[in-house]
């Protein structure tokens, strides 16, 4: 896998310091200053570094941080590198994932299953608020399902499949419990 780190100025790409560890197939979360890299392969790793851009130094640098509990390759991702989430993933053949870990900016925490394993997917949104996207429930089955995160309630929990409506009906509850309404 590659180590190289590039940041985008609008225009072009410029080569910045490379992370530790030489992988493909990772998850990733945060901003162009922030960033949090997490899981991948070869070989398939629980490997997590952060990003630091500090605008007193000519460049940014990578930090080694604590490790996700679950080594694991093609995950859904979201977040920041002080609050992110690592979902699903695929571990080895036929083995895809349900599990989820949240990221405080310093460990990483089981807080709560898919109902339905997941790789190859896509995530968007916070760590309290996500939404996984479609995926693979093994390298060559494609899964055609969306679930919600709702992790500014408790319990800590999926939603089950849910329909676009679902989505919204779920989101304005999450966004309720969040401003204490």
């Amino acid at each position: 896998g590659s180590v190289n780190t590039e940041s985008y100025d609008g225009t072009s790409w410029t080569e910045e310091n490379n992370v530790a560890l030489g992988r493909d197939q990772l998850g990733s979360a945060g901003t162009q200053s922030l960033a949090l890299a997490m899981g991948g392969t070869p070989p398939i790793t629980a490997t997590s570094e952060e990003w630091n851009w500090d605008s007193t130094i000519v460049a940014g640098a990578w930090a080694t941080s604590n490790n996700i509990n679950l080594a694991r390759q093609l995950s859904g991702s979201v977040g920041t590198q002080t609050a992110g989430l690592i979902f699903g993933g695929y571990t080895g053949p036929n083995d895809g994932e349900t599990e989820t870990e949240s990221y405080d900016g310093s460990s990483w925490t089981e807080v709560a299953d898919m109902a339905t394993v997941g790789n190859n997917l896509d995530g968007n949104g916070s760590a309290t608020a996500a939404l996984r996207v479609g995926g693979t429930s093994n390298p060559t089955t494609i899964v055609a399902v969306s679930t919600v995160f709702l992790g500014a309630i408790t319990p800590i929990l999926w939603s089950s499949t849910v329909t676009k409506k679902d989505s919204e009906v779920l989101a304005a509850y999450a966004l309720k419990k969040i401003n204490g309404s």
